[in-house]
């Protein structure tokens, strides 16, 4: 093999410049190329020169070293891509800088001529790896406005002139010599087209042939492919939930199948409280881990949650992020030489400004100002730091110094830098806790005869505890609250600065080793222990899952706003997640009024629910209540139906049925009923149909079809037998599934008999009759009327394909008695399971088992509620309202479910992309 195989090899970043790459690279093939060549220059790029390698940088470096020269696409993408530093690094230490040609596809590129160098302040474009190369200012070709539209004209006049540098001649000269060669292959084409046309249509049929046949090879290896990586993704889930939710993205953008999009829906059920993925760390835990402290990387985070900072061990410098803008906003140095292991962190605080940030590197403390990055002053010789603690308005500053085998408390004047001395007392072996109360007048520190407070302007102790727990570590104060919090054996104790003890929180999981925040108004508690971060809403005891990291949780920080938490592991994992957001859930509401039943409106965004002392009607975006309707005491389970636009709200009760204007709450019309006794879990018992003149309800001998205006009863759909008559309807009331018979199977005609109506316009027409040998407890039906679903006594889904109804589906469903609904595309089918609260999903196509949802549960929740109400709801979405009072607007859309990992896990890194993606379909898909 000869030492230069190649005439140049381009050097990219994938995420930014594919596509210029592919367009430069097709050029540089074709420019002056000669009529019986196949291309004028032999180029590599990895998408379309590399082979599949055990070993991806030995291929690219043995590429590199063999190619005559080196083109860099140089932008901020290939500035920051690890792949492209060490390509320029080999080549920079291996080969010469004349055969190294710079291509501008977006950033900067600014020369410095009085430091002969680029101003690497200002380039944005260039690895760190070409810092300090040239001597003189390079000529670099501008292809910067060809990057999100190549302009074929404009692009081959500037790529002729990276082609004329590898040839090695004049870019005219060039250009002509192209001109030539153009003109000597038409003629040479001209006289082979003859021949072309005679040999033309059995070539086409052939061609026509291989395609189709390459076409459907391709889709099988991208479904098998699709399925391969949504089934890694719930493998890696466990241990690494970011990487596992790239893969589910990259599932999804290989192949649509329903492997990717339940593995989605599963991805984003675990990272419902994810906010971001900051940084990634290593694979392992840090090189520079001290064995007395863990590992010192700290994280803080603003009072309003606006903006995350955090350090991990070796970093030189602390990283603030704004949270909402979702950016890196700063980068802050100690302004101290770089010790020669890197940096210790030993904590992280900002003041509840975020004006003020403090750091300390175990020794010396450094206060910045957040506004201009600089430091204020640094406040040396603190002696040996393990943590500290920062007031709230950011004047004082405390840490208990552990450099003598006497503990003892030091405090500082942020403002001045001036140690104010503490009166000497006794402190526990171990390292105690310090807390400032909220008004930043009082230091709280535990001793051996419990908590004692410092008034900070005197520095003088209490003379007696101003609390004496028995058990239980000082570990947060809700400044607004006035309450300190301690973790105690499996709870939280609250206690109110007066020495009052309120309940305990309940907190699972709970070791030794856990720590906890909280917010300023003392309703959220944030807890870690091991690798999990939860959250506990102290009012209700609810507890969710926030984030598990890969390795052990070495720090957090609680926004006192309760909205933000901000994390980092053992290897330098950062995560910013949240526990007033749920990605799966819109809205939800927690309620004590029992609910009895459920309408939505087709076509606005209304919701309404039935409770024994009235009708709460709500926006259906926010589950907010905008009026509620007294009615007075009703039967168990009344009917409930809102007219597609929302404004009328019609209520089935035992005796009559009304219809109320659903703004006022007055009675639009009344209408007497026989109550039928239907038994159907799932049926509505009233709803609208057509364009909303229409009102079918449940009635003595099958349900009625009433023109609202007049009263009339057009229509009845007749059920002979006792056990049958309840109905469900899609949305807006174009089809109707009614149930004519639901018996045992183990007796004489036993089974379920339903049929389906189809609206006309007028009446309901062509009943399509389906028997199932079991007894069905729930109905639903899509949008479209073409699929059926029956929940049978043991809690089964049967689908049932209407167009051919011998054929059925057959999925294991989450337990008895639990409702049905499809979502608005058809293409979802969901359960309510009745023991967490929560919702269960398949795919309706493949019958492949999507979502499994819950809610977070709470200690009294030990059993089903009585009833699980489930609707349907525009958007691929279902709302669920229990027994107990609550409603949950899920949200069940594939789609929805991309962009939020997108924007919470990000895309598949070049590293995974290689490893799980190139060189098995070529290029690789992007994922967002």
């Amino acid at each position: 093999m000869s030492g230069t195989d190649y005439d140049s090899f381009i050097s990219y970043s994938h995420r930014g410049d594919r596509p210029v790459a592919k367009a430069l690279q097709r050029t540089l093939h074709r420019l002056g190329r000669r009529w019986y060549r196949p291309s004028a220059l032999r180029v590599f790029r990895d998408d379309t020169t590399l082979a599949a390698a055990p070993n991806l940088w030995t291929a690219i470096e043995r590429a590199l070293l063999q190619s005559r020269t080196f083109v860099l696409l140089a932008s901020p993408e290939s500035a920051g891509s690890a792949w492209v530093g060490k390509e320029v690094a080999l080549w920079r230490e291996k080969r010469s800088r004349d055969d190294f040609f710079i291509v501008l596809t977006a950033g900067e590129l600014v020369w410095d001529a009085e430091a002969g160098d680029f101003d690497h302040d200002r380039t944005t474009a260039l690895p760190e790896a070409a810092r300090g190369w040239f001597d003189a200012e390079p000529l670099w070709i501008d292809l910067r406005g060809h990057r999100d539209r190549i302009n074929r004209t404009g692009f081959r006049d500037s790529a002729a002139a990276v082609a004329a540098a590898i040839h090695g001649v004049a870019k005219d000269q060039l250009l002509s010599e192209d001109v030539r060669q153009q003109r000597r292959l038409v003629s040479v084409l001209s006289g082979l087209l003859v021949i072309a046309m005679v040999a033309g249509g059995v070539a086409l049929w052939q061609r026509n042939a291989a395609l189709e046949q390459r076409d459907r090879a391709d889709s099988q290896a991208r479904v098998a492919l699709s399925r391969a990586l949504a089934a890694e993704s719930d493998v890696r889930t466990a241990t690494d939930p970011q990487l596992a939710g790239q893969l589910a993205l990259a599932s999804r953008a290989v192949a649509g199948t329903a492997e990717s999009g339940g593995a989605l829906l599963r991805r984003l059920d675990e990272n419902r409280h994810v906010l971001a993925y900051l940084r990634r760390g290593g694979d392992q835990p840090s090189t520079f881990m001290h064995a007395s402290s863990g590992t010192a990387s700290r994280v803080a985070v603003t009072g309003d949650g606006a903006v995350v900072a955090f350090a991990h061990e070796g970093d030189p410098e602390v990283t603030m992020w704004h949270v909402r803008e979702r950016r890196e906003v700063g980068r802050l140095r100690t302004g101290k030489p770089k010790p020669e292991f890197g940096m210790s962190w030993k904590g992280l605080s900002f003041d509840r400004t975020g004006s003020v940030l403090v750091a300390s590197d175990g020794r010396d403390f450094i206060v910045w100002n957040t506004a201009d990055r600089k430091v204020i002053r640094t406040i040396p010789d603190a002696g040996m730091v393990d943590d500290f603690a920062l007031s709230p308005d950011g004047r004082w500053m405390t840490h208990v110094d552990s450099d003598s085998d006497v503990r003892r408390v030091r405090l500082w004047r942020v403002d001045t830098g001036q140690e104010v001395a503490v009166p000497a007392r006794p402190v526990l072996p171990s390292t105690p806790m310090v807390e400032f109360d909220g008004d930043s007048r009082h230091l709280y520190v535990s001793f051996p005869d419990g908590i004692h407070a410092l008034r900070l302007e005197t520095a003088s102790w209490s003379g007696a505890p101003v609390m004496v727990p028995k058990e239980g570590r000082l570990d947060a104060v809700a400044h607004d609250a006035r309450q300190l919090f301690l973790v105690g054996e499996g709870a939280v104790q609250r206690w109110q600065e007066n020495g009052a003890r309120l309940d305990d929180v309940p907190l699972a999981g709970m070791t030794p080793g856990t720590t906890v925040d909280v917010s300023a108004d003392g309703r959220t508690i944030a807890a870690t222990s091991g690798t999990r971060l939860v959250a506990v809403d102290t009012t209700t005891s609810r507890s969710t899952d926030l984030v598990t990291h890969r390795s052990s949780a070495v720090d957090f920080a609680l926004s006192e706003t309760g909205e933000v938490v901000v994390s980092i592991s053992v290897n330098g994992d950062v995560v910013v997640s949240t526990p007033t957001v749920d990605h799966r859930s819109p809205a939800s509401a927690q309620g004590s009024r029992r609910i009895l039943s459920t309408a939505v409106a087709a076509r606005a965004p209304v919701a309404a629910f039935g409770r024994k002392d009235g009708i709460d009607v709500v926006d259906l975006s926010t589950l907010k209540t905008r009026r509620q309707f007294q009615t007075g005491v009703w039967q168990p389970e009344p009917g409930l139906a809102l007219s597609p636009d929302g404004r009328r709200l019609a209520v089935l009760e035992e005796r009559s049925v009304h219809v109320l204007d659903a703004e006022t709450g007055a009675t639009i019309a009344r209408w007497p009923r026989v109550w039928p006794g239907a038994v159907l879990d799932g049926g509505v018992g009233v709803a609208f149909a057509g364009d909303g003149t229409r009102l079918l309800f449940e009635s003595d001998g099958g349900p009625g079809l009433l023109d609202v205006a007049t009263g009339e009863v057009v229509q009845v759909l007749p059920v002979s037998e006792t056990t049958g008559g309840g109905f469900v309807t899609t949305s807006d009331g174009r089809f109707l599934a009614l149930s004519l018979r639901s018996v045992s199977p183990g007796i004489s005609n036993g089974g379920s008999v339903v049929e389906i109506w189809r609206w006309d316009g007028d009446r309901y027409v062509d009943p399509v009759r389906v028997s199932e040998p079991a007894i069905a407890r729930a109905l639903a039906i899509t949008e479209d009327g073409t699929t059926l679903g029956i929940v049978d006594i043991d809690g089964r889904v049967v689908l049932v394909d209407l167009t051919r109804p011998e054929e059925r589906r057959y999925l294991q469903g989450g337990g008895a008695y639990s409702s049905i609904a499809f979502t608005s595309d058809g293409g979802t089918v969901v359960q309510a399971e009745c023991r967490s609260g929560g919702v269960i999903s398949w795919d309706v196509a493949e019958g492949v088992q999507g979502a499994a949802w819950h809610r977070p549960p709470t200690p009294s929740e030990l059993t089903c509620p009585d009833t699980m109400l489930l609707k349907p709801v525009p958007d691929n979405g279902v709302l669920v309202g229990d027994a107990a009072g609550g409603m949950t607007l899920w949200r069940m859309d594939v789609a929805a479910a991309v962009r939020v990992l997108c924007s919470t896990n990000g895309a598949l890194d070049e590293a995974n992309t290689a490893r799980h993606l190139r060189g098995l379909i070529g290029s690789a898909p992007a994922s967002c």
